[in-house]
Order: structure tokens, then sequence, then C-alpha cells
């Protein structure tokens, strides 16, 4: 069969094993996306990390009445902001096709703004409107929000914005003023064991409270490095002493908080 393919020149051995490596690429990757189970998801606002003191009456009432405002989700980085988001969009039935996500910190113009984002709200919504998450929003040119902040006025019957920020210092005055803003504080280390234990008992893995209370303290403040450590070292069935970690996970969290707080210069300098 190779050699009738080259005879007529259709396809090369070498092209040949090529195509065959990306397919099987594929499916493996397909195969992975949805079988990879993610502990961070939460489908309701009543299992949502931090509920009670995120305005939990506030957001019930959004829900209740099916219908939210320009939110500012502000405060410390693995505190729920982009759950609630998500959770907001499950709970008031946001059509997949009216959600929109832009991650800030790589999309952060003018031209996403005129060119994707406007292009969406200004169709026609199956559902009650449309959503789009600004996630990191604290990354927008001054230009970006300017315009952002003219998109929420003209487009108010048509889409609700929702943005997340670490540093609300970076959201300029005029946008904010559009937006109800919602102050995520952190939570304090006996709710974060017990936000961990009962996502250890979900998910059927066995923990000594030692071994808890020492992920806890390497992780707090940030539940969602916290999440990410205990799924990542949970080994049939048992979550895995600190000791046992893999180095390169702890490495590639460092890097992460760096680049969030935009001390690129440091990632260069740290030991890794």
């Amino acid at each position: 069969m190779i050699d009738f393919l080259k005879e007529r020149g259709v396809l090369s051995f070498t092209r040949l094993i090529t195509a065959i490596s990306i397919v099987s690429f594929l499916i493996v990757s397909f195969y992975l996306a949805y079988t990879n189970t993610d502990w961070r998801g939460y489908d309701t606002f009543s299992n949502l990390t931090g509920g009670g003191g995120i305005g939990a009456q506030l957001v019930n009432k959004f829900i209740s009445e099916r219908t939210i405002p320009h939110l500012l989700l502000n405060g410390h980085r693995g505190t729920g902001k982009t759950s609630l988001a998500v959770v907001l969009k499950n709970e008031l039935e946001i059509d997949d096709s009216d959600f929109m996500v832009i991650n800030a910190s790589d999309e952060n113009n003018v031209d996403t703004m005129r060119n994707k984002i406007k292009g969406f709200i200004s169709t026609y919504s199956m559902s009650e409107f449309k959503l789009v998450l600004l996630d990191e929003a604290d990354y927008l040119s001054q230009s970006a929000q300017a315009l952002l902040r003219n998109m929420m006025e003209e487009y108010a019957n048509n889409a609700r914005f929702i943005l997340s920020c670490n540093r609300g210092n970076k959201i300029i005055p005029e946008l904010k003023s559009r937006c109800f803003e919602i102050l995520f504080k952190r939570m304090d280390k006996t709710d974060m064991m017990e936000r961990l234990a009962i996502i250890l008992k979900t998910e059927k893995v066995k923990v000594n409270l030692r071994t808890l209370t020492t992920y806890v303290d390497l992780a707090y403040p940030d539940m969602r490095k916290a999440i990410q450590l205990i799924q990542n070292n949970s080994v049939d069935g048992m979550l895995q002493e600190p000791s046992e970690i893999d180095p390169s996970t702890e490495v590639n969290l460092k890097v992460v908080e760096l680049m969030e707080a935009n001390k690129y210069s440091s990632i260069r300098l740290h030991p890794y």
C-alpha cells in the first residue's frame, strides 16, 4: 500500500508516519480531555468555597431573580472568583452558546473588545442574556477598559459582564462604578481544612489529620493551590505525605504565583 501511494506521489512514507502520529495524538488528547476529572467542579452555589463569606444572601437573590448586574469579583487568588462566575452561569441557565470566557492576561487590548467581545454580545441570545467572563481583568489596558465601559451601557439589555481580578486598584473608576463589586476575603485555615476534607471524602481519598494540616500550611491562603496539590498527590485512594511530592509541582505553582504578581524578573532569578 505504501509503495502504491509513493508511486502516485500521493503520500510519502514520512508523511504517512506523521499523519498516523497526529491522529493518534488527537485521539489520546480527546480521551484525556473527556475522562479527566477536575476537583474544582462546583455546580451549585451551596458547595462553592467561601460561599458564606462573599454575600450568600445577595448571590441567592441574583439566582432567584434570574438576573445579575455587571459584577466585579475582587480578591486574593484561589478564593473562588472564577468558580462563582461559572456557578452563576449554571444557576441562571445561560446556554453555552451565550457564554464567553476571556483570559485578560492574554487578550487585553482594544482589538479583543471590538472584534471578539462586541461581535459576540451584539448577536441574538438564546438565554435571558449573554454572559461574558473577563478573568484577570486587572490586566486589561486602560483603553480596553474604557471601551468595555461603553459596551456595558450600549448592550445592557443583551449582555452582562463578570470581571474577576486580584488587584482592584488596576480597574479604572469609570468601569468600576458600572459594576457591583464583591470582595473575596481569605478563608481561615479551619475553613480551608474542612473544605479539603469534604473534597477528599467525595473523591474517596483517605487521609490523616496530620497530613491534611501540612497541606493547608503549604497552600494557605490559596484554596486553588491546595486543591491542585491534593489532587496531584492522591495515589490509589490515599493522599501522599508532602515529603513524597514531586518537586516540580511546587516549582510550577511558584512560577504561576510570580507571573500573577507581575514579577517576571524574579522568575529568571528563582533557584529552581
